[in-house]
């Protein structure tokens, strides 16, 4: 969306919304560039924890850019229902500081590297993670079980 008043170059202030941090951390996942099933597994996992089903926005970032900006990387358990896809791809960011995720913000959209998951692929994908055992349609909130048929 285009906004006038936005100096090219600037960020909304709007974009801290989306890296929230929690104790000077953000929580990331680790999919390699060519890795759609991983990237589709991590989207479910994530999209499952909500009350309502809906789109998924994310952004992908190397993990090089991460480390340019003097960022920590420290490997940790994510906080999904997915036991293998928090145990083997999540990481946290740490030691942030409010000049390091404005860098990473800034990286971010001067890559372009944000993308949407329409809310009908997000439900293919939870649907995928149940059948594989990835998930467990009981752990889904009752609003999402609605949507997501029992397997």
């Amino acid at each position: 969306m285009d906004k006038p008043w936005l100096v090219q170059g600037e960020l909304q202030a709007d974009v801290f919304l989306d890296l929230q941090t929690d104790s000077n951390e953000l929580s990331v996942w680790e999919v390699e560039t060519d890795d759609e099933p991983r990237l589709n597994r991590i989207i479910a996992a994530l999209a499952a924890r909500r009350t309502h089903l809906a789109v998924f926005d994310y952004a992908l970032v190397e993990r090089d850019t991460i480390e340019a900006l003097g960022i920590a990387i420290h490997k940790r358990p994510g906080d999904t229902n997915d036991q293998k896809a928090n145990e083997n791809w999540h990481y946290d960011l740490i030691e942030l500081t409010a000049d390091k995720l404005l860098a990473l913000a800034g990286a971010i959209s001067e890559k372009r590297v944000i993308r949407r998951t329409s809310r009908g692929r997000v439900q293919e994908y939870i649907n995928s993670s149940i059948k594989s055992g990835y998930l467990a349609w009981n752990d889904l909130s009752e609003d999402l079980q609605k949507k997501i048929p029992k397997p």
